[in-house]
């Protein structure tokens, strides 16, 4: 579905914050709208308490119509943009501002 003119006016005005905050200094989390493909987001039971024996874990993400896309400006290193579904918008959206924050919750 192509986004309406009203959603493309209020993603230009979005990235015309981001210049203005990058222009501060300032990180940005950016919420995008996702140019389709699959969520990127792992549900695998990986934690303290359930370690995994493979390190280099990757796991091929949930099968669902990604919704939106995270990006991280500036730029961190490796891959800068998180396609998520709906249903991980939210956990997606915390874990990434944590990782902005610096570990900081």
């Amino acid at each position: 579905m192509s986004p309406t003119l009203v959603e493309l006016a209020a993603r230009d005005q979005a990235a015309a914050h981001v210049r203005d905050f990058l222009a501060q200094g300032i990180p940005v989390l950016f919420v995008d709208l996702a140019p389709g493909g699959q969520c990127s987001w792992c549900d695998c039971p990986i934690t303290p308490a359930v370690p995994n024996p493979d390190m280099d874990h990757a796991c091929g993400g949930c099968p669902t119509t990604a919704m939106a896309e995270l990006k991280v400006y500036p730029p961190l290193p490796g891959d800068k943009t998180v396609p998520v579904c709906d249903a991980h918008y939210e956990d997606a959206l915390a874990f990434v501002a944590q990782l902005l924050a610096g570990g900081r919750a």
